[in-house]
C-alpha cells in the first residue's frame, strides 16, 4: 500500500489537500488507466491524476485525516489569536466549544506572536479579509 507521503511528493501539498478534503479517512484505488470520468481526474485535474497514476497505478492508498485536521486546527488557532471568540469558532467549524478550547489552549508564546503578526498582516492587506473568509468558507462547506 502506497503512503500519502508518496502522493505529496508527487503532486505537492496543496493538491494533496484537495484530495484529502474529499477523501480523508478513506482508502482509494489508484487506477492505472484514467478516463475523463475517473475520480482522480475529477478531483485533481487530468495532469495531476496522470502523475499519480503513472507512479502508483494499481495500488491502494489510505488518505489520512491528519493533514486536513492539522490545517483546520491551525486555522482555528490563528483565528482565535486574531480575536475570534470560542463561540464564533465553534459555530463556524461545527465543533463543540470544548473542542475549540482544547485546540487553542496549548499555543506557545512564539506561535501566538507569529500568528498574531500573520493575522494583522492579512487584515492590513487589501484582500486579507477575503483570504481569511475564503479559508473559513472552505472548512464550513466541508465541516472537517
Amino acid at each position: 500500500m502506497a503512503s500519502q507521503y508518496e502522493i505529496i511528493d508527487l503532486i505537492g501539498r496543496e493538491n494533496f489537500l484537495k484530495l484529502a478534503r474529499k477523501k480523508s479517512g478513506q482508502r482509494i484505488y489508484i487506477h492505472a488507466r484514467l478516463t475523463e470520468q475517473s475520480e482522480l481526474v475529477q478531483l485533481l485535474g487530468w495532469e495531476m491524476a496522470k502523475v499519480i497514476s503513472a507512479e502508483l497505478g494499481g495500488e491502494v492508498v489510505h488518505i489520512s485525516r491528519d493533514e486536513v485536521i492539522r490545517q483546520r486546527n491551525w486555522l482555528i488557532t490563528a483565528l482565535r489569536v486574531g480575536g475570534y471568540s470560542i463561540g464564533e469558532l465553534s459555530q463556524r467549524f461545527g465543533l463543540r466549544e470544548r473542542t475549540v478550547r482544547m485546540i487553542t489552549q496549548n499555543v506557545s508564546d512564539d506561535e501566538r506572536e507569529f500568528l498574531s503578526q500573520l493575522f494583522e498582516k492579512a487584515q492590513k492587506s487589501r484582500n486579507g479579509d477575503a483570504v481569511v473568509k475564503n479559508q473559513i468558507d472552505i472548512f464550513e462547506k466541508e465541516k472537517l
